[in-house]
């Protein structure tokens, strides 16, 4: 019978696995044995998992959909009762346990909805936080979007003041956003220090104004309606 995180002794070596092309995934499976030498100093995106865990067949798809339609970082899935190597070096206690690994250490951990769209952004801040080489030239369709352009809200604006900056003012006041190009078709992705919630967040501005939405690095939330000047 399998125990929860059961700790087993292979009977063969586990054989190293090729790039997963699945109709909606694209993901390594790696092991105790491949693990290391193919994430090396790359960022990945890690989901722990057993077959018998029924949350982590639930997420499954999900990872398998943000997997196919994200680039720029490694996708990998490791059955933590195949590798106990690997379970007990990062302490996995419970799964699926979803995190994002550079250099072979943990530097964050998934824990929003187990939707696409929330995990894709979450994948998309990992990758501009930790991937690095980002563009910064903002673009709308094959036009650059000039310096000095400026969507207000009530109590404030955003306004690009250079190529990729932006500065954000609310209730007086400022401060500077960095953008991320090619995140989010239809929005400039900003990330900066967000004073009234006192934490580095991402701010998403439509590109044609409305509803902007920002994330403390876990879940996207609603927060004001914007106008393009």
């Amino acid at each position: 019978m399998k125990r929860f995180l059961t700790v087993v002794a292979a009977c063969c070596a586990l054989a190293v696995f090729p790039l997963t092309a699945l109709a909606d995934g694209n993901y390594l499976s790696l092991n105790d044995s491949n693990f290391d030498s193919r994430t090396g100093g790359k960022l990945v995106i890690v989901d722990f998992y057993a077959d018998w865990c029924g949350p982590c067949r639930a997420f499954a798809p999900t990872f398998s959909t943000v997997s196919s339609q994200v680039t720029g970082v490694l996708f990998a899935k490791v059955d933590t009762d195949a590798s106990p190597n690997l379970s007990s070096r990062y302490g996995i206690r419970s799964i699926p346990y979803i995190v994002a690994i550079k250099g072979g250490k943990v530097v964050a951990q998934y824990r929003g909805a187990r939707t696409v769209a929330d995990f894709s952004g979450w994948v998309r801040q990992q990758i501009s936080a930790h991937a690095g080489g980002a563009s910064t030239t903002t673009t709308t369709g094959s036009s650059t979007l000039a310096v000095g352009s400026k969507f207000v809200f009530t109590g404030g604006y955003f306004e690009k003041v250079a190529e990729g900056k932006w500065t954000y003012c609310i209730d007086g006041e400022c401060t500077e956003m960095t953008e991320r190009v090619g995140l989010y078709p239809s929005n400039y992705a900003l990330y900066g220090f967000f004073k009234p919630q006192n934490k580095r967040v991402w701010i998403a501005v439509p590109k044609n104004g409305g509803l902007v939405h920002w994330a403390d690095g876990q879940t996207w939330k609603p927060y004001l309606r914007a106008t393009r000047q």
